[in-house]
């Protein structure tokens, strides 16, 4: 019984580790989204070493806004300053 015991752990160990092993072998590959899945789009910009930005697109109302993030506070600051009007930036009029 224990002989059983001792194989059937280490066939389950050997199974997680080549699986694991295989996990990281694979090419990590980057996948986008095609259609429209949300009305916002986000993105991040590097600003200094202890700034970024944060850009969030409102498809809904066609406007964008941007946010300043601290990461030594990690407080998050509107920069109302900096909306854009998508609408008006790409000179389309509204319906």
């Amino acid at each position: 019984m224990g002989k059983t015991v001792l194989i059937v752990v280490l066939t389950i160990t050997a199974v997680l580790l080549a699986g694991a092993v295989v996990t990281g072998l694979r090419e990590n590959v980057a996948q986008a989204q095609a259609g429209r899945f949300s009305d916002y789009a986000m993105a991040t910009v590097a600003l200094t070493e202890s700034a970024e930005a944060l850009v969030v697109v409102d498809s809904t109302t066609q406007r964008m806004l941007f946010f300043s993030y601290d990461l030594g506070s990690k407080q998050f600051t509107s920069i109302p300053e900096a909306k854009a009007d998508l609408m008006t930036e790409f000179g389309m009029k509204r319906p």
